[in-house]
């Protein structure tokens, strides 16, 4: 059995941690139950690990400093880490896709504590750091956290500890999905 990577975020839950920057990538042997090395140290908030589908780097995303990091597990670059990619919105849950793209859940607060706005969003991702989509989730989930976003059979699907009711998101159901192509994006924003 391989040991797995786990994110430690530090503590993100009360406004006043977010200068916490405790967050750390164990390298955790789940059969010993111990952490063997730490891979990184002084994240953020890391709030979300995915594989990459060749198993040669890591994501972590980092939901205070507004990215995510790629940490090399192969290659040349093994036991490194650089920043895969600077995001429009604090980022929580990483989900790699069948195939080979990540999505990436994420949203901005206001930066006033009353009233607390959250603007849900996700972004596809390819292995280079390119935005493929991008999904709004605003007018659904507005004022929600939305944690992740899982792709299967073509559809969507949002996902979060906040809400008591998640939707589904297919091209074929509904056209007028709130789903817009990376240059669709770029061009509005």
């Amino acid at each position: 059995m391989r040991p797995v990577m786990l994110p430690t975020g530090g503590n993100h839950t009360e406004p006043q941690f977010v200068n916490d920057f405790t967050g750390r990538l164990p390298r955790y042997d789940p059969r010993t139950k111990r952490v063997l090395s730490v891979l990184m140290k002084g994240l953020g908030a890391a709030t979300g690990v995915s594989i990459s589908p060749h198993r040669n780097f890591l994501l972590v995303s980092e939901y205070h400093m507004k990215r995510v990091h790629r940490f090399w597990l192969r290659g040349s670059a093994a036991n490194t880490s650089q920043v895969f990619l600077n995001l429009p919105r604090n980022p929580y849950k990483i989900r790699r896709t069948s195939s080979g793209a990540f999505w990436v859940a994420m949203a901005s607060r206001s930066p006033n504590p009353t009233p607390l706005v959250i603007t849900p969003l996700a972004q596809k991702l390819d292995i280079n750091g390119v935005v493929l989509a991008e999904l709004d989730l605003d007018k659904q989930y507005h004022n929600k956290t939305m944690t992740g976003v899982v792709e299967h059979n073509e559809a969507l699907y949002p996902t979060s500890g906040f809400v008591s009711i998640l939707g589904v998101y297919t091209k074929s159901k509904s056209p007028k999905l709130a789903m817009r192509t990376a240059t669709q994006a770029i061009a509005t924003n």
